[in-house]
């Protein structure tokens, strides 16, 4: 819709016949004064508030927010939502990283916030009581219940995490409780009878397993078990197994390229089974077994894949495969997401010089869950034209950042420059990465290095 019908319909339609209603679904760039008429818990929905002014405009210097109906005084919304937070939790890990910082300090670069007096007043005043208040397993419980009302009270599963506005990942509730299962426990009124009696049994540990044990730097270890989650029994046949693993690749054709040897294949539907049989024996079937902490045992000579005798009794309920499989499929979905991430580098000097800012995001799910606290660091590989460099992601002292920064490495300057010549001007494209077997791939764009 162009600007002269928006302001037709608004001057014929909106005011003069009082169908207020629809004006908030009308995209205006140019809007100065947004009225907050709708209280609300959720940031999303703050958020998307606020984002109707925020679009920008010709001559437009700032947005004027008049609140109606006293959001300002919900602390753990409104100032938390303006420094760029998407939830408490998050919001506790940047004030952690600057205490008594006040809100004006935390506001993402280049964003100014003028608010009146008493209201700084009220936001300072409350922060500190909350973030004083709130225990861990509270924020926790609280980003849980924001993210569970944005799905119509719906109980959040794992999968829902990998698509929630608040940038949550599961892993920090994992973590923090000791499994999905107890993050529900904790967080729920009333967790359903058939979960409760799995705490503290094999089959929780079953479950902790999958959440946490399999370290997945392909997704055959997932395949296998969509595989045999759909095969009778608790033993089961190699070449059972491997038909399995192969018809997966060939519905989700979008994911054939994670399987090598069937991706260079010039007819994958003709692929011999016999070589996925070899392929699932050297490498899935053999790294989900025979150890202490796995719950899988193999005979290689026998072609036998089975179940440790303890968990059986879980394997035969139904409803326990079930969290099996919904454990599994977020386990797989999350990889894929993770190999589809990518980021623009645009062009400073600093990224020929000691390194480049990563954005949180990518960050984040590149590390897997592991979290990096304010000023710590984590060695990475990076990888330009098939060559491995050392490297390492550090997340800022504020807890807002993150960067890349070269470690020693001269090697990876002289290589940077010479595949960017001539080298692009400030702000321009430098590079793109992306995320192949836990390492950070640096792509340089065709049109460099005489290329094109």
């Amino acid at each position: 819709m162009d600007k002269d019908n928006r302001y037709e319909i608004c001057e014929n339609s909106v005011f003069k016949c009082g169908t207020w209603r629809f004006f908030c679904y009308c995209l205006f760039p140019d809007l100065t004064h947004v009225l907050l008429l709708r209280p609300t818990q959720s940031f999303t929905v703050f958020l998307q508030q606020l984002g109707r002014g925020l679009r920008l405009a010709p001559d437009k210097d700032y947005l004027v927010v008049i609140d109606f109906v006293g959001n300002f005084r919900k602390a753990h919304i409104a100032p938390m939502a303006l420094t760029g937070c998407t939830s408490a939790e998050q919001f506790f890990e940047a004030y952690k990283a600057n205490p008594g910082e006040k809100i004006s300090g935390l506001l993402p670069e280049g964003c100014y916030l003028d608010a009146d007096i008493e209201v700084r007043r009220i936001w300072d005043d409350e922060i500190k009581r909350i973030i004083g208040r709130m225990s861990p397993d509270e924020r926790l419980k609280a980003l849980y219940l924001d993210i569970k009302n944005d799905l119509g009270d719906k109980s959040p599963t794992l999968t829902d995490f990998l698509a929630n506005t608040y940038d949550a990942d599961p892993y920090v509730f994992i973590k923090h409780f000791g499994g999905w299962l107890r993050t529900r426990a904790a967080c729920e009124e009333d967790l359903p009878e058939a979960e409760k009696r799995l705490l503290n049994t094999p089959g929780e540990s079953f479950l902790k397993y999958l959440e946490t044990g399999l370290s997945p730097s392909k997704s055959y270890k997932m395949v296998v078990l969509l595989a045999v989650l759909n095969l009778p029994g608790m033993a089961w046949n190699v070449e059972d197994i491997a038909r399995g693993f192969l018809d997966y690749f060939l519905v989700n054709k979008d994911r054939i390229s994670d399987y090598d040897d069937l991706a260079k294949s010039g007819e994958p539907e003709k692929f011999r089974l016999s070589k996925v049989m070899t392929h699932i024996k050297n490498m899935p079937l053999r790294f989900l077994s025979n150890t202490n902490k796995d719950c899988f045992i193999f005979d290689r000579d026998k072609g036998i894949f089975s179940l440790k005798p303890e968990f059986h009794e879980y394997w035969n309920d139904d409803f326990f495969k079930g969290l099996v499989q919904e454990r599994t499929e977020f386990l797989i979905a999350r990889y894929f997401q993770r190999r589809r991430l990518r980021q623009i580098v645009y062009f400073t000097r600093s990224v020929l010089k000691d390194g480049f800012a990563l954005g949180r995001i990518f960050a984040e799910r590149f590390l897997n869950g592991k979290t990096l606290s304010s000023g710590e660091k984590k060695k990475i590989t990076l990888v330009l034209n098939k060559q491995k460099f050392k490297a390492m992601i550090r997340r800022s002292d504020s807890g807002k950042d993150y960067r890349v920064e070269y470690i020693g490495e001269t090697n990876i300057l002289k290589m940077l420059a010479d595949c960017m010549k001539p080298l692009p001007k400030k702000g321009e494209k430098a590079f793109a990465l992306s995320v192949k077997n836990d390492a950070i791939w640096v792509e340089i764009p065709k049109k460099m290095n005489g290329i094109g």
